[in-house]
């Protein structure tokens, strides 16, 4: 079978997916379609979710290198799809792995790796246009570099929060669910979030 890479990293699931089930109970005939099945809504949900998780862990952990991070995560992921309920938001379950996982990694470590750069590239903030003039581009590449600057100053919480409601366009309450807070108090972090990045940008990008 053909391997698939994602984010610069092999698919583990598409090398022997039999090995990624435990003990040996796919080797049957019979289950091999089921295996399969599962192998490929899988890997749609890794192909989708790998790059975001990299930004994710980069831009609200500043882990520099969070690849095997990523893997362990959907490695969880896939072996608690069956318990996902489809009533839920697949994003704020997902999410809320992600965010538990790496917070108990970066307890159980001594040191953390981390990194001046806070990966925003992504951020969905004035996208081109067939029609956007060379000025509109130097604006946009200009705001989101502000955006990386000011991200990596704010603390864990208000750049995991900024990131789920600016990158991933997560409602309140998905945003609540995730970080384990009310959603009130996902609301007051972003209206502070956009009040203080106004006074930042006025300060070190507007002359």
């Amino acid at each position: 079978m053909d391997s698939v890479e994602s984010g610069d990293r092999l698919n583990p699931f598409l090398v022997e997916p039999t090995r990624a089930c435990a003990g040996g109970l796919f080797f049957q005939p019979n289950w091999f379609i089921i295996v399969y099945k599962v192998m490929d809504q899988f890997n749609k949900i890794w192909n989708e979710y790998y790059p975001k998780l990299t930004v994710f862990l980069r831009t609200s952990f500043q882990i520099s290198d969070p690849d095997d991070l990523v893997q362990e995560i959907m490695m969880k992921v896939f072996k608690n799809l069956n318990r996902y309920n489809n009533q839920y938001s697949f994003n704020t379950w997902l999410y809320t792995i992600a965010r538990n996982h790496t917070i108990d990694s970066i307890r159980k470590q001594s040191t953390i790796r981390k990194t001046e750069e806070a990966a925003i590239s992504q951020a969905k903030i004035l996208p081109f246009s067939s029609e956007t003039t060379p000025e509109q581009i130097a604006i946009k590449k200009e705001l989101q570099r502000a955006v990386a600057d000011y991200i990596k100053e704010l603390p864990e919480l208000q750049r995991q929060i900024a990131f789920l409601r600016f990158h991933e366009d997560l409602k309140y309450s998905e945003i609540g669910k995730i970080t384990g807070i009310p959603e009130g108090t996902a609301k007051y972090h972003i209206h502070n979030i956009k009040k203080d990045f106004e006074q930042f940008y006025g300060e070190h990008y507007e002359d």
